[in-house]
């Protein structure tokens, strides 16, 4: 069991990690979550939940309103929940090793960007793969551990600021753990085409 007072433990990634759900990486513990966008962009993030040795039913990950600056005496700008979808990360097995190398972005404190790309032999096993919009709940089985999906979307009028709140990871019949949250939304949009043809 990790964590003092709770049956499982939390982990969290960024959208460009990939984290296998049996004898991989581990993704570094939740003690808080954060997220920066523009206007009208859409930006993701992982949690992971290790159920610790016990099955957990009903694992699910779900997002409080989000309280922003001032912006009159007693009005607080929001970030609504809304905003925010959660998904739970499905995963596929590979058998066979292919016939060519497969690169990795793993997270590295000797980079300028924090991560670092590596390129190997490819490894069997379960990956991550599909992101599957269709559930926010699952079971999650004693030693594995289980992906969620995080993606939030910035209204195109949202106010620029700092917005504060709180992710629940529950379970039934045990503790849920809070972790805090913090959304920066950025005062210029993206547009709303690609310049690109």
């Amino acid at each position: 069991m990790r964590g003092a007072s709770h049956a499982f433990f939390v982990g969290k990634a960024t959208s460009m990690e990939k984290i296998r759900p049996r004898g991989g990486d581990m993704p570094s513990p939740a003690d808080r979550l954060s997220v920066r966008l523009a206007r009208g962009e859409y930006e993701s993030l992982q949690v992971f939940v290790l159920a610790g040795g016990k099955d957990l039913k009903n694992v699910r990950v779900e997002v409080s309103d989000l309280d922003g600056p001032s912006n009159w005496l007693f009005f607080r700008e929001k970030f609504s929940a809304t905003n925010v979808k959660v998904s739970v990360v499905g995963y596929v097995q590979t058998r066979r090793v292919p016939p060519y190398t497969v690169a990795r972005i793993t997270p590295s404190d000797r980079e300028k960007t924090g991560y670092r790309r590596v390129s190997g032999k490819a490894e069997t096993g379960w990956w991550p793969d599909p992101i599957l919009d269709y559930l926010d709940r699952t079971d999650v089985r004693g030693d594995d551990l289980q992906g969620f999906w995080l993606r939030f979307r910035a209204p195109r009028a949202q106010a620029a600021g700092v917005y504060r709140g709180e992710v629940a990871v529950s379970a039934d019949g045990v503790e849920p753990k809070v972790i805090p949250l913090e959304v920066r939304a950025d005062g210029f949009e993206v547009p709303s085409k690609t310049p690109l043809p």
